[in-house]
C-alpha cells in the first residue's frame, strides 16, 4: 500500500510518505472497529475522530491528520485492514499524519 500511495504522490509531484508504526496501529484498530460495526465512517461508533484515535496510540505533537487525502503536508502513513475470513467485506484504513511522533 505504501508503494502505491507514494507512486500516486510522485505522479503529482508530492514528497513520499514514511510508514509510521503508531499510525499503523491506529489504522489497524479502526479497520477492525469498522468491520465489527459494519459501517464506513470517519467518526467511530463511540464518537471518536482521527485525532482521538491517533493520540490513543501515541502519535503525538502532530500538525495535520487525515484519512484518504492527498495533502502535501503529510509526512507519515499508517495502514490497516480487517482480514477476517468470515466477513463479507474487507475494510481498508489509511491514516496520514504530519510531523507527529512515531
Amino acid at each position: 500500500m505504501l508503494a502505491l500511495v507514494n507512486e500516486v504522490r510522485a505522479e503529482r509531484g508530492v514528497d513520499p510518505l514514511v510508514r509510521c508504526e503508531a499510525l499503523d496501529r491506529a489504522a489497524q484498530d479502526y479497520a477492525l472497529v469498522l468491520e465489527d460495526w459494519g459501517n464506513l465512517s470517519h467518526t467511530g461508533p463511540d464518537g471518536s475522530d482521527i485525532g482521538a484515535r491517533a493520540q490513543a496510540v501515541g502519535y503525538g505533537r502532530w500538525n495535520y491528520l487525515g484519512e484518504n487525502i492527498l495533502l502535501r503536508s503529510f509526512t507519515h502513513i499508517g495502514v490497516g485492514t480487517s482480514a477476517e475470513a468470515a466477513s463479507s467485506s474487507r475494510y481498508w484504513v489509511q491514516v496520514f499524519g504530519a510531523d507527529g511522533t512515531c
